[in-house]
């Protein structure tokens, strides 16, 4: 079932809109959201923690001369480029996942990431 339309009768939708009852007052979505909430701030501890070590290597002069001395502008896209693609991904995202399932797309990022992982773990500095 991926990308319900209006011509499919999605139970699960139907029953999250009738059902009155808030979280809060559901000890099972309260005990969910309370262990996802250490995951969720472990994500973004880490997150926090790459932007620190790419800003904190700015200042060693190896960088600093492989990069060319970049200043201005040019040192900020080299900062924020993380957390950049994150935010310009952001809006595809919904799209991918309504066409083509969730699995998929969890998938698809995994690869990634792992074969990223492995280009990096392997790289020489050719110089």
């Amino acid at each position: 079932m991926v990308g319900g339309g209006a011509q499919t009768d999605n139970i699960v939708h139907r029953m999250a809109m009738e059902d009155t009852v808030s979280w809060r007052n559901k000890k099972n979505l309260r005990y969910l959201y309370f262990m996802l909430f250490p995951c969720l701030m472990g994500i973004e501890m880490t997150s926090g923690f790459d932007s620190q070590i790419i800003n904190a290597v700015q200042m060693v002069p190896a960088w600093s001369e492989y990069f060319g001395h970049p200043t201005g502008g040019y040192k900020g896209i080299l900062a924020s480029a993380l957390p950049l693609g994150s935010v310009i991904g952001l809006p595809f995202i919904p799209l991918l996942n309504d066409n083509l399932g969730r699995r998929w797309c969890v998938m698809f990022g995994s690869v990634t990431m792992i074969i990223g992982s492995l280009i990096q773990g392997f790289s020489i500095n050719g110089t």
